[in-house]
């Protein structure tokens, strides 16, 4: 099941015909489009479920079908991100791969059970055929009398996973003499049909894309984040809420630089907060994505420190295609940084490394390194300074009404947001006079827009040209009271504000660190102490984990810093507080790479 109502199998099981076997791993004249024959599924210890083939091919590239069954109400509402999909990228032998079927030999009396297969593929194994091959020596059991090796037929169909990705769909058996050997069809070989991404987007609502199997401990994902559980969550980049706009100058830019001769490149993407940088270096990689290169964001949150050394970039070094990775706060990825490089010097194809911050004073310790090669890659590292890309009252006011429309096409998604006629909201908002004077930042448009949609529902405004910023963290606040009540916690509005505000400056790392957090930011009450548990289970709910630690914080950083100027005039004592809470975390860097995220912002007074 890859998404509600839709399964993808191999053709042969569902057309009817026998399906490939010694060793051709194909087999047959090629079909697509099957004229939807019906077939039955059934779930382990579920009832059948009648469905029909949407879509087909059966021929040496491919042997997969797609069937579409009812959406059942569960099924429609199935939580978490959709089925991802991937693809080996490099030429690394032995990637763990995994799948779940129900072969022959896991047949007890009238039971087949399912076979939990853990084996490997190589890469470059059946690569001039198209097709995949996947290994395992885990024992088998004793083949039946009929049979000279325990049988895996039956095991067609079933899903290969790397990673946590999709990378193919079983299809036969070579009938290996020791373990185990199958063929399977790349997903990406199905990925490049027209219909049968038609067929998936139109169940997932997404569109599916194919990301790198060995990176994807290191990457984060492509598609837009749809975790959004307040109003100020639809401003993140990754959110992807408001529909991109202008910087083609600079993406061209971006794209000349891939072109280069250079075997390994460093480049900077800089600006202040709020200019689209983020959401600039997602769009240039969408479409490096769609020139066949291999791109993504080094994932924040530490995935890419997991493992010692260098080792996490192994693949860049034996790629089979050029690679662009994006660093977003690469002041604090460094090592990171450093580690790809390594790697990225013994590659056969182009390697592009895109270091976003706000200023690049900030990456200056990468000139000073101590190995001449990463200096000389930071040394000749030109600089992208994004420009205003709203420079007149004019295209702010264009911006802004585009903002308001898809604001409006969004919030109702939102719990608790449901109910109001947004479009008509949106038609009687109005271009606010202070727009005139804002900076022209990207972020600072759709703040106004949003902000203006939220007050015409329902003003939450203390007085006239009050700043933008502190409008919508009062509509904020009203989702972190909601959650608080539902845990059974009945904080104050400055409680609230101050832990809050806490989350954008302390890595927490589990449980008892953000009991700790809760217990020191709420104060004595009667909500602190016994209802630590309580309270750290509320800030986990709160917002998605973020880029360190198990907890988010408000995002935008401009909200963040915002609401800690605020809370910490508010509460004087909360900075001691944050100070506190943050030496406890083993970490001593805490506030120091504070001040790097958070630089001063004229905007944030």
């Amino acid at each position: 099941m890859i998404g509600p109502g839709l399964v993808l199998t191999a053709a042969h099981v569902v057309a009817g015909a026998p399906p490939p076997g010694g060793e051709t791993p194909g087999g047959g004249p090629e079909v697509r489009d099957v004229d939807s024959p019906r077939v039955t599924v059934r779930a382990p210890g579920g009832e059948t479920v009648d469905g029909k083939v949407v879509w087909r091919v059966r021929s040496d590239a491919g042997d997969a079908a797609l069937v579409e069954m009812p959406v059942t109400a569960d099924g429609a509402t199935m939580p978490g991100p959709p089925t991802r999909y991937g693809e080996f990228v490099s030429a690394l032998p032995r990637q763990p791969v995994e799948a779940v079927g129900f072969p022959r030999l896991q047949k007890y009396g009238s039971v087949r059970d399912q076979e939990h297969f853990a084996g490997n593929a190589s890469p470059l194994t059946g690569l001039v055929s198209g097709h995949y091959e996947v290994a395992s020596s885990t024992p088998l059991p004793r083949p039946r009398p009929e049979e000279d090796l325990a049988s895996w037929a039956g095991m067609s169909g079933a899903g290969v996973f790397s990673g946590g990705l999709l990378v193919g769909v079983v299809r036969s058996d070579r009938r290996a003499r020791v373990g185990a050997r199958l063929t399977a069809t790349p997903v990406a070989t199905l990925l490049a049909d027209r219909r049968f991404r038609e067929i998936v987007r139109g169940a997932i609502g997404w569109e599916p894309q194919c990301e790198p199997a060995e990176l994807a401990s290191v990457l984060e994902s492509p598609y837009p984040d749809r975790d959004i559980r307040s109003v100020a969550s639809l401003l993140r980049a990754e959110v992807e809420t408001v529909g991109f706009h202008g910087r083609a100058e600079e993406i061209e830019e971006l794209a000349d630089w891939c072109r280069g001769a250079e075997p390994l490149s460093l480049r900077l993407v800089t600006g202040r907060g709020g200019q689209g940088k983020s959401r600039l270096v997602r769009r240039f990689l969408a479409e490096q994505r769609a020139r066949g290169w291999v791109a993504g964001v080094l994932r924040r949150d530490g995935g890419a420190r997991s493992a010692a050394g260098e080792e996490p970039f192994a693949a860049v070094a034996r790629t089979r295609r050029p690679v662009l990775v994006a660093v977003d706060y690469a002041e604090n990825h460094l090592a990171e940084v450093r580690a790809l490089i390594g790697q990225a010097r013994s590659a056969s194809c182009p390697v592009r490394v895109l270091l976003v911050t706000r200023e690049s004073k900030a990456l200056a310790v990468g000139s000073a390194d101590p190995d001449p090669g990463v200096r000389e890659l930071f040394a000749g590292a030109a600089e992208l300074a994004l420009p205003v890309l709203f420079a007149t009252p004019e295209e702010r006011a264009t911006a802004f009404e585009a903002a308001v429309h898809d604001l409006a096409a969004a919030l109702p998604a939102i719990p608790g947001h449901e109910g109001p006629d947004w479009a008509a909201a949106a038609a009687q908002v109005t271009v606010p006079e202070a727009l005139a004077r804002e900076s022209g930042s990207v972020l600072g448009v759709q703040l106004a827009a949003l902000t203006a949609l939220l007050e015409r529902i329902s003003p939450r405004a203390a007085r006239p040209n009050e700043p933008v910023e502190r409008t919508l963290l009062r509509h904020e606040e009203a989702y972190w009271s909601v959650v608080a009540r539902r845990r059974g916690l009945h904080l104050d509005a400055a409680a609230l504000r101050g832990t809050v505000a806490a989350l954008a400056l302390v890595t927490v790392s589990g449980e008892e660190q953000a009991c700790d957090l809760f217990t020191m930011m709420a104060g004595t009450g009667p909500a602190a102490g016994y209802r630590a548990l309580d309270g750290a289970r509320w800030l986990g709910e709160l917002y998605p984990r973020g880029g360190r630690g198990v907890l988010g914080a408000v995002q935008p950083d401009r909200l963040a810093e915002f609401l800690l100027v605020d809370a910490c005039a508010e509460r004087p004592d909360l900075l001691a507080r944050i100070v506190s809470v943050a030496s406890r975390t083993g970490d001593p860097r805490e506030i120091a790479l504070v001040e790097a995220q958070f630089g001063p912002d004229e905007n944030s007074s």
